[in-house]
């Protein structure tokens, strides 16, 4: 054994240090990147997954205007978003105040294709006074982006419906991991698909966006509704089939 190399390998660990960044083009993205706010998380209701998403997907970026030499540009607590109307969010940037503060459509972030920075950074370029032209290119070349809005009701209210184990009439077959999904069907409505039972139900886009709406015990409603038409009908068919 060289114990000239068992010391430079010793000197090298005590001086190399381990960082969970990920360097992208010129930038560094590692601790700066948001995490959800999980301290916050109930499973009781739908909270706002919207504004959860969005703040996610438009934080860790430096958009246009912002210094380099600003860390707070980065700062997970750089976005605030929250709901004002039946139709609009305002989108709050500590390092980019305005007045009026901006509002972005609902029908946006609840589109599922929408690229929530890439909007962003087209908007608070023009207002720093970049003429179009040059926010296309650099908006091209940009070396961080963020993946596109999904479907952050859906995938929320499937991640509480999963997270409730016991509904009405639930046997062994029922406990089953991913058990629900839910998809938009258009008009306003959502199905939700029970995987284990074959049974589906629909809810309104409306009770997904709001904070209060308890999925699981709406689903368990559901359910044993369900269960007692079918006990209805298989007790008249029953009836009929006696006579």
């Amino acid at each position: 054994v060289d114990l000239r190399e068992v010391d430079r390998l010793r000197d090298l660990a005590d001086t190399t240090e381990n960082r969970n960044d990920v360097f992208l083009g010129a930038m560094a993205f590692g601790d700066v990147l948001p995490q959800p706010h999980d301290a916050g998380l109930r499973l009781d209701r739908m909270g706002d997954p919207l504004a959860e998403r969005a703040w996610m997907l438009l934080s860790g970026i430096q958009y246009p205007g912002d210094r380099t030499d600003c860390p707070d540009s980065l700062a997970a607590d750089r976005f605030h978003l929250y709901r004002v109307s039946a139709t609009e969010y305002v989108i709050m940037d500590s390092c980019c105040r305005l007045d009026p503060e901006l509002t972005i459509p609902i029908v946006l972030l609840t589109n599922p294709c929408f690229e929530v920075d890439r909007w962003y950074w087209c908007y608070v370029g023009l207002h720093r006074g970049f003429d179009k032209k040059e926010l296309r290119g650099s908006e091209r070349k940009r070396t961080w982006r963020s993946s596109p809005m999904g479907d952050a009701l859906a995938e929320h209210a499937t991640y509480l419906l999963d997270a409730e184990r016991n509904y009405y009439n639930d046997g062994p077959a029922c406990q089953v991991p991913r058990r629900f999904e839910c998809n938009f069907v258009g008009g306003g409505l959502y199905e939700v698909y029970d995987t284990a039972l074959q049974f589906a139900a629909t809810v309104s886009e409306e009770l997904l966006l709001n904070s209060r709406f308890n999925v699981s015990n709406w689903y368990a409603k559901q359910l044993a509704q369900g269960f007692h038409a079918l006990q209805d009908a298989m007790e008249e068919w029953s009836c009929e089939w006696n006579l």
